[in-house]
């Protein structure tokens, strides 16, 4: 009895030790970052960034978002989301080490647990994904369960086991049940080979063996699918988040999976009222509620669904891709090495080997049908359960083997660590991810609370979720003035709860003429300026007004601009020195003006042209931009003017220069202006 104990506490401390000494190395020693920027937005979500929490994270379930909320308001500063999900990942890792220990043998199974981590450790500690915490947390509880089923002795071993699986299996589910479905239906090979291998042998106590199979996962599915359709119906009943669900899905089918060729479908195009142009601007993932409303995107679904469906034409084109693409994907070399042992150990792993690669090959062609082929985060999830299936499979035939030399050891972990080294070095390669430069630029909108700011799809260089080191969380209402035009993101209720904070109901017609409503935009600027004036106002114009570090922002006018504001003269603290030249009937302003321990951020300038003889006065926007030597936000960071305009020469003018700061108008510099002198530097 004691010797049993002492057994199970050694393989217990290895595979903790094991995992906790790759943990520490891949945190340490890779760039660790997010696949994709979804993480971040949901994190950002759930920790209230937008200006209230909210356990709606639309992709992952309502109870994991609460568990994020709760503990965020009480510790905010720990990122929950992260640390909750690693956390998980780590559980199934060392339970699966354990395992392979417990059925290999100490030496074996440590090798069998240094391949699994190498390989999935990378694929989930390093390349964060939700889509990869779903598919190890899946594949881990589903191996814990079967081993708990199976191998567990003792009664409280068994017990640990089959609650620390369904925990897990649990938790994938709330994670993103639909990939959930996919690892479990790859992983569950491990379960349908048992059924078969127990129902054609018949041994003794056989019914009773397959009824506590069918009770157990049986109950875990049933409980996976109850949750989820609990989250489902709670959306449901919201008219905002029903509504949205559905906008959101169609958003996918169209912007994820492509829309149908304007072209062959012109005249659906034409009656929904939606031009060439507007498709341009479209592509670009910028979104609009009003002219693109859920009954207009669900007819382009079935146009689409019309044209698509499973043709010859398609699946000849999948085989031409698959398996050859298999190739070079290192997660399948990998899975290929393993089934080659595994075969040549015991012909009847064969049956793992076949059902997980005819399982990958189907999803992989649902997954090309519907246009989401190819994707890391899926394929790595797929590749990674059929690896562990028959490295679960092959565990008693690799029991059996007797691994004495510490050299073969060596060997087969430095084959592991060759094939892994490509991808490693990808990872070493990996620019820096700096997030100063986007922090300072949102840390500068957070702190314009008057106004709204919106953000194009193409608003380069800066994304809110790159404004955050990895584990850092952000602050209740970090970013409560900040929208997207697209994305999952967008028409999300806690964000169109922002909009009405700002009076915004269009985002496009509200913000013409509106001071409290700002645009970011960069490359798509020019096609956000056509659209708003084929569908808006053919008069608006996108008027530049800053390049902060390279951030451009805009305000939409449809009329000149008009200062109703008494102007001041300039006060001690108005620094300024703006230099006015005249060449070709064209006006040039630069320099600098700004208020000394004033937010150099949130003042704006204005060319200000009085006509000596009508006397008739012109006001123009002047773009602001860093001042070159200056870093004091407070003191003239963002001061630098230059702008230009058309004039004409033959009538003399008026030139003066208005700075906006803190709600004051100041004029920082005046001068006569005649067709004689080409230039004035005061």
């Amino acid at each position: 009895m004691k010797s049993r104990y002492k057994t199970w506490a050694k393989d217990s401390y290895i595979a903790l030790g094991l995992n906790v000494i790759f943990f520490v190395i891949f945190l340490c020693l890779f760039q660790i970052h997010f696949e994709t920027n979804d993480d971040n937005a949901m994190a950002l979500m759930a920790e209230g960034a937008y200006g209230g929490y909210t356990s709606h994270l639309v992709f992952e379930n309502l109870i994991w978002g609460k568990v994020v909320n709760v503990l965020a308001g009480l510790f905010p500063a720990v990122k929950w989301y992260l640390v909750l999900q690693y956390g998980m990942i780590f559980m199934a890792f060392t339970f699966v080490s354990y395992i392979f220990i417990r059925l290999q043998g100490r030496k074996a199974g440590l090798v069998s647990s240094l391949f699994l981590l190498m390989v999935f450790g990378y694929q989930t500690y390093v390349v964060f994904q939700w889509t990869r915490t779903a598919a190890v947390t899946t594949i881990g509880g589903i191996i814990i369960l079967a081993f708990g089923l199976e191998k567990a002795r003792k009664r409280w071993e068994k017990l640990v086991f089959l609650t620390v699986g369904a925990l897990l299996c649990i938790f994938g589910s709330m994670i993103r049940f639909q990939f959930f479905m996919v690892c479990a239906v790859l992983t569950g090979g491990i379960i349908l080979i048992r059924f078969w291998e127990i129902f054609r042998k018949k041994p003794e106590g056989w019914k009773r063996r397959l009824g506590s199979y069918l009770l157990v996962f049986g109950a875990v599915a049933c409980g996976s699918v109850v949750i989820f359709g609990a989250d489902r119906l709670y959306y449901q009943k919201n008219e905002e988040w029903k509504y949205y669900l559905e906008y959101n899905q169609l958003r996918a089918d169209l912007w994820d999976r492509g829309f149908p060729d304007y072209e062959e479908n012109r005249d659906l195009y034409e009656r929904l009222g939606i031009s060439e142009s507007d498709m341009q601007y479209y592509h670009c993932w910028n979104m609009d509620t009003e002219l693109l409303p859920a009954e207009t995107l669900q007819k382009l679904v079935e146009a689409k669904k019309e044209q698509k469906g499973i043709t010859a034409e398609m699946i000849k084109n999948y085989f031409k891709e698959y398996p050859a693409q298999f190739l070079s994907m290192p997660l399948f070399a990998f899975f290929l090495m393993l089934s080659l042992i595994a075969i040549a150990l015991n012909k009847r792993n064969l049956y793992f080997v076949v059902y997980e690669f005819v399982a990958v090959m189907t999803f992989e062609f649902y997954f090309f049908v519907i246009n989401r082929y190819g994707l890391p985060r899926i394929d790595a999830g797929m590749w990674m359960s059929s690896i562990a299936v028959v490295l679960y499979g092959m565990s008693e035939d690799i029991g059996k083997i007797q691994v004495k030399s510490r050299k073969w050891i060596a060997v087969l972990c430095g084959v592991v660590l060759a094939m892994n080294l490509s991808t490693f070095h990808e990872n070493r390669e990996l620019e820096e991810i700096s997030t100063d430069l986007s922090r300072n630029f949102f840390e500068l909108v957070s702190g314009d609370e008057e106004k709204l700011y919106i953000f194009s799809m193409h608003s380069e260089p800066f994304k809110l979720e790159t404004s955050y080191d990895f584990w850092e969380p952000a602050r209740l209402g970090d970013a409560a003035n900040v929208y997207y035009m697209g994305g999952w993101e967008f028409n999300v209720p806690v964000m169109e709860h922002m909009l009405r904070r700002y009076n915004v109901d269009n985002i496009y017609r509200d913000s013409i003429n509106n001071g409290n409503v700002l645009i970011v935009a960069d490359s798509d600027a020019e096609l956000m300026q056509n659209y708003i004036k084929e569908n808006y106002d053919e008069t608006a114009n996108l008027i530049f007004l800053k390049d902060i570090d390279g951030a451009k922002i805009w305000r939409i006018r449809n009329k000149k601009v008009k200062l109703q504001k008494k102007i001041d003269m300039a006060a001690k603290d108005i620094k300024s020195d703006i230099n006015v030249e005249i060449a070709d009937g064209e006006l040039n302003v630069s320099g600098y003006a700004y208020k000394e321990n004033s937010n150099s951020f949130q003042q704006y300038a204005f060319l200000k042209i009085e006509d000596s003889r009508s006397g008739e006065i012109f006001y123009a926007d002047l773009p602001m931009s860093n001042l070159e030597g200056c870093e004091d936000v407070m003191n003239g960071k963002y001061s630098a003017i230059s702008g230009n305009m058309r004039v004409d020469t033959d009538n003399n003018c008026k030139v003066s220069v208005i700075l906006q700061a803190d709600g004051k108008l100041y004029e920082v510099f005046t001068s006569a202006v005649d067709n004689q002198r080409s230039d004035i530097d005061i």
